[in-house]
């Protein structure tokens, strides 16, 4: 039996479509077997979510066990609520 589990990645886009590269991320949650798994995956949604040809152009900069909730506001501060 092989066991699947959740995970979040985020994602730095590609340069070339970024609008301010270095900070424009996206946060993915996927479900699979492995954490390589998870990443293939997360940057193939993430390339079809931004019509990117090539789902290798994103970078993974975090890979997380469990689904975990973006607080930021996505524009460098947190959310209030």
């Amino acid at each position: 039996m092989k066991i699947v589990e959740k995970y979040s990645l985020l994602l730095l886009r590609p340069d070339y479509m970024a609008e301010n590269y270095g900070t424009d991320t996206i946060l993915m949650h996927v479900e699979a077997e492995t954490p390589l798994e998870a990443l293939g995956k997360a940057t193939g949604m993430a390339a079809k979510i931004d019509e990117v040809d090539n789902p290798d152009d994103y970078h993974c900069l975090l890979c997380v066990e469990g689904w975990i909730k973006d607080l930021s506001d996505g524009q460098g501060s947190i959310r209030e609520y």
